[in-house]
């Protein structure tokens, strides 16, 4: 279920996809810090992206829920590569990271590199 939060979100991760924004990044705040990346073009071979989609499908399929239910307790997730998570003065760069939504409290988008 798409909601108004996840609405947002997304559009904000799609900006640095329009053309004199490319150097901005998704930045979200949650309780585990401020984390920093992109979100994965639609067209994307990424391999984290084909991993999680058949995590969740496999999931599903163990279960044998269809694809047209909902899953309990979940809001969904947001998939960034290029992540950078700073908490207090540490940080930590990874690969890709998936942020699930309910984790979000807020989110800009902007470049500080």
């Amino acid at each position: 279920m798409d909601t108004l939060k996840k609405n947002i979100i997304t559009s904000y991760g799609a900006i640095p996809f329009v053309e004199g924004m490319e150097r901005n990044e998704l930045i979200l705040f949650t309780a585990a810090g401020r984390i920093h990346g992109t979100m994965p073009k639609d067209d994307t071979d990424s391999y984290i992206v084909r991993v999680i989609g058949e995590l969740a499908q496999d999931y599903r399929d163990e279960r044998k829920i269809p694809d047209d239910v909902l899953l309990d307790g979940n809001d969904g997730f947001l998939i960034l590569e290029n992540v950078t998570l700073y908490k207090d003065s540490t940080t930590i760069n990874f690969p890709s990271l998936t942020v699930f939504f309910d984790q979000i409290i807020a989110v800009t988008i902007g470049n500080i590199h």
